[in-house]
């Protein structure tokens, strides 16, 4: 399965840059390229808690398996599709079919391994997504250069097709007891997840960290392009080879996270954050130096930053919160973490021209540190009240 979620994060990324391309140059519009943007993401924000109630409700493995059937039949809607409300539908429902299989897949982890060796999962499947989210931009340009969007978008079609066929090696998750009747019992289904983590400090401050760095470390999306071609003048191929550090530094916290992840949910939490720290510290850095070479090593820092406490956080909240609950447990996470990504890449425009490429590097990097420093010293001071 992890090799197949690999495969498969590569396929979306393929598929995201072949229609940003082909958008962009039919109509010549950003905010068209924007739109087709948050088409995907903003329902896997809405739908999360329906998401997460249904996988813990029903059993998990066949319940991604059919979403991801119908992601493969979206996906291949797409590569026919002609007009721009049609993209913009066909992304929709992808969208709202991937807050299944995002969260889905992440609950169907414990699965894989013993308690013991569940960091090591994490780490293999966070790399395995970093690995896809490197490669897919730059194969996308490749394909639908070569053949046409239509053949990356059939692509990602396939990819779909072979981790739905992967998850029957995955051993099933039973749905969790289905409580008696009584007032409000939708509503406290549906707010179990977040009702859960307000109970819970440690998880609650992990998510809450994870967030606060998502929403300002995602603004370097945005500002790395002008970073890169205007502050350092290093033209297109130096822009691609930055994103692509980023994740190969990603690829390398992730693997280093899962193998040597220390045991204990307060050491997981101060190496989540510090990592944190170690992220916006790097990008600060590269801003501040504004050369090249500085730019490449505080981005290969910043990305295995960000692989360690993709991991740890998972490794968190797979420990801390019962398996009946992981599916709404992490439709919360992922809801706020792609409710950060969507606010960043709506803000970071503007900070950029506020402040300048550089300044915008800086302000966000230190930004990044700040919350990373935060939840170092809340997590000290309940330590000690302990």
């Amino acid at each position: 399965m992890l090799s197949c979620t690999a495969l498969s994060a590569l396929g979306d990324y393929l598929a995201v840059t072949a229609l940003a391309l082909h958008v962009q140059r039919q109509s010549g519009s950003p905010v068209t390229v924007s739109a087709l943007m948050l088409a995907g993401l903003v329902p896997l924000v809405i739908f999360a808690p329906l998401a997460g109630t249904a996988l813990d409700r029903f059993e998990a493995r066949r319940l991604v398996s059919w979403t991801l059937c119908v992601q493969a039949g979206l996906a291949a809607g797409l590569a026919f599709a002609q007009q721009l409300w049609q993209l913009l539908v066909l992304l929709f429902l992808l969208g709202t079919a991937g807050a299944i299989t995002q969260n889905g897949l992440v609950a169907l982890l414990p699965g894989l391994a013993p308690p013991e060796r569940l960091a090591g999962v994490n780490g293999w499947f966070e790399a395995g997504r970093a690995a896809g989210v490197t490669l897919g931009p730059p194969l996308g340009g490749i394909v639908t250069a070569a053949w046409g969007p239509r053949d990356a978008l059939l692509a990602d079609a396939a990819t779909f097709a072979a981790l739905c066929l992967a998850l029957r090696l995955v051993p099933a998750r039973p749905p969790a007891p289905v409580p008696g009747p009584g007032p409000g019992r939708a509503e406290r289904e549906l707010t179990a997840g977040i009702a859960f983590l307000v109970r819970r400090p440690p998880l609650r401050r992990a998510v809450g960290v994870q967030i606060g760095v998502t929403f300002f470390l995602a603004g370097v999306n945005v500002a790395e392009l002008f970073f890169a071609t205007g502050t350092l003048r290093a033209g297109g191929a130096g822009y691609g080879a930055l994103v692509g550090v980023w994740g190969l530094g990603m690829v390398a916290g992730a693997l280093g996270a899962g193998r040597w992840a220390p045991p204990g949910p307060s050491a997981l939490m101060a190496l989540l954050s510090a990592a944190g720290i170690a992220a916006g510290a790097a990008v600060a850095l590269a801003g501040t130096v504004a050369t090249y070479p500085v730019a490449v090593a505080g981005w290969t820092v910043a990305g295995a930053a960000n692989g360690v406490l993709n991991v740890t956080l998972r490794t968190l909240l797979h420990r801390g919160a019962p398996a009946g609950l992981h599916g709404r447990v992490f439709a919360v996470q992922y809801a706020g973490y792609n409710a950060a990504k969507i606010a960043a890449l709506v803000t970071a425009g503007p900070v950029v021209v506020l402040l300048g490429p550089a300044g915008a590097v800086v302000a966000i990097g230190a930004c990044t540190a700040v919350v990373g420093a935060v939840g170092v010293t809340t997590s000290r001071r309940r330590m000690d009240a302990e």
